[in-house]
């Protein structure tokens, strides 16, 4: 995780700069990058929810740290944004040095303390949803649960109406290229889960459950209630997260 922090500066939510060294502060600790914005209203829903399981693994002992890379659009801003939250942010127009493209905000991208990515785009879920000893089993938990919903999920139907949307939802597999920072516009819960229901015509997205499809759980559990109401997005880019400095 230190190669990728090199010669930047973390500034903490009072606006000052970390004492020392970025890298040995995160070093051993499972990372999250938390790219968010304050004009993404998706982010400034889910920020406070990060914020209270931010607190929930701090209290246990976890060895885990959240860094805020900003997408805002002037320093004042991002600045201003980062004051509601507990972790340091990345410097206002530095960037981490592994490559990361990300499909939407917010998203967040998890390393482990060797600096290997858990989850690419779905740090989201693996955050929210995942029991923090269980994060580097991650792959393999998905595996075995999307595995087991596979049949499920062909079953349902390709696509269905909901009285909340006047037009037709199709049943979507990899929802905005497969992230599960996406959020249901029923039921206003995190999407948890790259499938879902969309209207290709305006975005509109839902839980299979939320517009009376037989329910398909998000892997590997179901994700924290409340989440933002869509996810912010981003032309497509990268289909995996890359770590080359």
């Amino acid at each position: 995780m230190s190669k990728f922090l090199k010669n930047k500066t973390l500034v903490m939510p009072d606006g000052t700069a970390m004492d020392g060294n970025p890298a040995e502060f995160l070093e051993g600790k499972f990372v999250a990058y938390y790219y968010s914005a304050s004009w993404c209203g998706p982010c400034q829903r889910f920020t406070p929810q990060l914020a209270a399981k931010y607190a929930e693994l701090k209290a246990a002992g976890h060895s885990f740290e959240v860094v805020l890379i900003s997408s805002d659009r002037s320093r004042e801003s991002a600045q201003a944004y980062h004051r509601k939250m507990p972790w340091p942010m990345l410097e206002f127009g530095q960037t981490p040095g592994c490559i990361l493209e990300v499909p939407g905000y917010p998203t967040l991208v998890v390393f482990d303390p060797n600096g290997k990515p858990i989850g690419d785009f779905e740090g989201n879920t693996v955050v929210m949803s995942v029991p923090f000893d269980q994060w580097p089993n991650y792959e393999q938990i998905k595996k075995e649960k999307e595995k087991a919903l596979a049949t499920e999920w062909d079953a349902l139907p390709a696509e269905l109406s909901h009285p909340k949307h006047a037009h037709p939802l199709k049943k979507t597999a990899k929802m905005y290229g497969g992230t599960s920072g996406w959020n249901c516009d029923v039921c206003r819960g995190s999407g948890g889960s790259c499938r879902g229901y969309q209207c290709s015509r305006c975005g509109w997205d839902a839980h299979p459950a939320c517009v009376g499809a037989t329910p398909v759980a998000a892997p590997p559990a179901t994700a924290a209630p409340g989440a933002a109401a869509e996810a912010s997005k981003q032309p497509e880019g990268a289909a995996s997260v890359t770590t080359d400095a």
